[in-house]
């Protein structure tokens, strides 16, 4: 995004240097600063590219606010000239507006769908170092030899002892001692 960036601002920088040098031959009157408009309006999206070169974030953020300017600016300039119906698309002056306010808006745009469609990291996804490494199950709980599970073997010191007392009494303990089976 910040060669797009840099280029944008050549981009910008060239048209206002032919806007305010050349194309548009203003006779005696020489050039106007208002022609220069496109020229910074890229020097502030190029200092947002030297910017983002250290704090990519805020440099990047820079030549965003700079390239909304510079579409709001193209607008707003011809946007009256065309509800008067005196809009000329063959004035040289109109052509450097329309390219000043296409390359801002293009940016502008190409750069809030990268903001969008960004790749987010998931939620919760630290990745652990070292993977849990996988148990079979049988290993886990293993069968004594007529076939049943046995308890690991510290539960058995929580298990309620099975004397004195019947059955009820017992899985009572066992429910009261927090383990359940």
């Amino acid at each position: 995004m910040r060669i797009f960036t840099f280029l944008c601002a050549l981009a910008l920088l060239g048209i206002g240097s032919v806007s305010y040098y050349g194309w548009e031959g203003r006779g005696w009157e020489g050039p106007i600063p208002t022609s220069a408009v496109p020229a910074g309006v890229g020097a502030v999206m190029l200092l947002g590219a030297v910017v983002s070169l250290l704090l990519r974030k805020t440099g990047l953020q820079i030549a965003f606010l700079a390239s909304l300017m510079g579409a709001g600016l193209g607008v707003g300039r011809l946007l009256p000239s065309y509800l008067k119906e005196a809009f000329d698309p063959q004035e040289p002056f109109t052509v450097l507006l329309l390219g000043m306010a296409g390359v801002c808006s293009v940016y502008a745009l190409v750069s809030m769908a990268k903001f969008l469609f960004r790749r987010r990291p998931v939620k919760g996804g630290k990745k652990r170092k070292d993977p849990v490494p996988a148990t079979d199950v049988s290993e886990a709980n293993p069968k004594d030899e007529e076939g049943t599970r046995q308890l690991p073997s510290d539960w058995e010191s929580d298990l309620p002892s099975s004397e004195g007392g019947s059955e009820d009494e017992v899985s009572e303990k066992a429910v009261a001692g927090g383990k359940e089976f």
